[in-house]
């Protein structure tokens, strides 16, 4: 059978591919069924009409632990477990773009957004992008970015102390308190 990826790090690996001299074999509940030869987990895989998927091989003892399963079965719980997984995997961070000529009520509202979001218990990311002729201006940029920085302070805290700089800009990140 092919080798599907059932996670980025390690190759999932089945019946012939599995290459340990010994196998603890478990069955599709997880109860131990026995260690035995890889000959005879692979028979015993053949008379159930199942596959054997190797969990994890202990290197020192050269002990695979191998799980009896039918693998289009197994495979298809298996997605279904890593999109429910995403499903309910939160975002962390937002993140809050502005120029340098933005007005003061625009700013505002800019604000009460990140406030907001850090009252949801999200991590906020703002950023002011400064464009040719405003990178002159960054030490406004800077000192605006701080005075949010302090408007913000009662409901997050500050990722680093000043402003980063970046390649266009500047940013701050803050996380909820």
């Amino acid at each position: 059978m092919a080798s599907n990826n059932h996670s980025k790090e390690r190759p999932l690996l089945v019946n012939d591919q599995i290459k340990a001299p010994t196998m603890l074999v478990l069955d599709e509940d997880g109860g131990t069924i026995g260690t035995m030869s890889r000959r005879d987990a692979q028979q015993l895989a053949l008379e159930q009409e199942k596959d054997i998927i190797q969990i994890h091989y202990n290197f020192e003892e050269k002990v695979a632990t191998v799980k009896l399963v039918d693998l289009g079965q197994y495979l298809y719980d298996l997605k279904k477990k890593q999109k429910e997984q995403k499903k309910t995997q939160k975002k962390w961070l937002k993140q809050i773009k502005f120029g340098y000529a933005i007005g003061d009520n625009d700013l505002q509202m800019k604000v009460d957004q990140a406030q907001g979001f850090l009252q949801e218990g999200y991590s906020v990311k703002i950023n002011v992008r400064l464009r040719g002729r405003e990178k002159i201006y960054a030490d406004r940029v800077y000192d605006r970015l701080l005075a949010v920085q302090e408007h913000l302070s009662e409901r997050g805290r500050p990722q680093y102390a000043k402003p980063k700089e970046e390649t266009h800009g500047y940013s701050i990140i803050l996380a909820p308190k």
